[in-house]
């Protein structure tokens, strides 16, 4: 528009100006002078709109978090007193396994004995005895320590070059000496 404006001295053409071309080329100039303003003052409403909902939404998750709390606090009890059921249902079950593995090798040692003495392989002046369970505390720490009559037995066996093997399986027991 400035151009419209700026004549050539040399040219023949003039340009007859308007007051109205005049009110719209200072128009012009002021929105050129002032558009960095302009456009300042859009960021600046801008950021305090993503301030507001910002703050919006940060409300809204607190809400949300107060609200499901307790829901979190239900389910995780649920889940503990499930995972204590559980727990109770597998120590019983252990030691319902154990109950039967101990009877089992009773049995076993039992028929070993009978078999040998019906033989006449062997006398047995003293009792076999059975499975020693470890402490919690020795299992803990994978240590199996035998008592001093388990000991003993091992060590008289040991002295008169005899190999005692009990093999116990769900097949059934197989012994050899």
């Amino acid at each position: 528009m400035e151009a419209y404006f700026d004549h050539d001295a040399d040219s023949d053409e003039t340009h007859p100006i308007t007051d109205r071309e005049r009110r719209e080329l200072e128009r012009q100039r002021w929105e050129h002078d002032h558009v960095a303003q302009r456009h300042a003052s859009a960021i600046k409403v801008l950021r305090e709109q993503q301030a507001r909902q910002l703050q919006q939404r940060a409300q809204a998750q607190e809400e949300e978090v107060r609200l499901l709390a307790p829901k979190q606090a239900k389910e995780l009890a649920d889940l503990e007193s499930s995972f204590k059921s559980m727990e109770a249902k597998l120590e019983e079950l252990g030691k319902e396994r154990k109950r039967r593995l101990v009877a089992r090798w009773d049995l076993a040692v039992e028929i070993w004995k009978r078999r040998r003495v019906a033989a006449g392989q062997m006398s047995l002046p003293y009792p076999i005895q059975g499975i020693e369970w470890p402490l919690q505390q020795e299992v803990k720490t994978g240590a199996i320590m035998a008592d001093k009559e388990t000991s003993e037995n091992l060590e008289r066996a040991e002295m008169q070059n005899t190999t005692l093997r009990f093999d116990a399986c769900s097949e059934g027991v197989s012994m050899s000496l």
